[in-house]
C-alpha cells in the first residue's frame, strides 16, 4: 500500500516539476541568466545559520572551447527586481573551468532572512562577465536585464 501511495504522489507532482523546468528554460530565461560558453545548471541556498549568514551556490558548466578563468554573477531578490530589495554581485577570480567541465561556486552572504534565501533560484541568478585564460572578456550589456 505504501508503494502505491508513493507512486500516486510522484505521478501527481510530475506535471508541476515539468512546468517549473519549462518556465526556467525558455529561450528568454536561458539568455537572461547564461553567457556564451558558460551555463548555469543549478542554483541553491541554505541558511541562515546561528550568525544569520547564508550560502548561495550555483553550478556552472563550460560549454565552449576555451578555459574560463573568472566569472562575475549576481543575485537579484524578487524585491530588487521590483526596485526595493537586495542586489548582490559575486566574483570567482580563480575559476579555471575547462571545456565541458562543471564547477560549484558557493558564496557566503551575511545577515539575511529565510525569505531572502528561499527566493534564490535559477530565475534570480545571472552571469554578468566571463574572463578567458587567453585574454578575451565577455560582458553582459548594461541594459540587458
Amino acid at each position: 500500500m505504501t508503494t502505491l501511495g508513493m507512486l500516486i504522489i510522484a505521478l501527481a507532482l510530475a506535471p508541476v516539476a515539468v512546468a517549473q523546468r519549462a518556465q526556467n528554460n525558455t529561450d528568454e530565461a536561458l539568455n537572461a541568466r547564461n553567457a556564451p560558453d558558460l551555463f548555469v545548471y543549478k542554483a541553491s541556498a541554505f541558511g541562515p545559520d546561528v550568525k544569520q549568514n547564508s550560502n548561495f551556490t550555483i553550478e556552472v558548466g563550460n560549454t565552449g572551447k576555451k578555459v574560463s578563468s573568472a566569472i562575475e554573477w549576481e543575485y537579484d531578490s524578487p524585491e530588487a527586481i521590483a526596485g526595493y530589495g537586495h542586489h548582490l554581485k559575486f566574483r570567482s577570480a580563480d575559476l579555471k573551468l575547462g571545456p565541458e567541465a562543471k564547477k560549484k561556486l558557493t558564496r557566503e552572504v551575511h545577515h539575511y532572512t529565510d525569505r531572502f534565501v528561499t527566493s534564490f533560484n535559477l530565475s534570480t541568478v545571472r552571469i554578468l562577465r566571463v574572463e578567458y585564460d587567453d585574454g578575451p572578456v565577455w560582458q553582459r550589456p548594461a541594459d540587458d536585464k
